[in-house]
């Protein structure tokens, strides 16, 4: 019996595939046809749903991977609509989180 692990480990009890990363680019590419949904939403004149769609995505991005730089700057496109709707609370906390994950891609 020969394995030929994808990830390079030929021992079949140690190999774990490459199924997480897999599981890693479909979240990611469905969370970023989320964003553009809700940005086109938004470019559409339809503010509150794109708003309701911009929810989704951060919950989706809180269960699924989400550290990528295109994440951080959907929030901040986020914080923006928010600060611009007078939600200033809620802005605040939007761009807490985008710098806290800037602060990732940059150390």
């Amino acid at each position: 019996f020969f394995f030929q692990a994808e990830d390079g480990i030929r021992d079949f009890c140690l190999s774990r595939g490459l199924g997480d990363v897999y599981k890693r680019q479909e979240t990611y590419y469905i969370r970023r046809a989320m964003e553009l949904h809700s940005k086109i939403l938004y470019r559409t004149g339809q503010v509150e749903e794109s708003i309701e769609k911009a929810e989704e995505v951060i919950m989706h991005a809180k269960t699924n991977y989400h550290d990528d730089p295109k994440y951080s700057r959907f929030l901040g496109d986020y914080g923006e609509l928010l600060f611009e709707r007078k939600d200033y609370e809620k802005a605040l906390s939007i761009f807490k989180e985008c710098l806290d994950l800037s602060l990732i891609h940059i150390s």
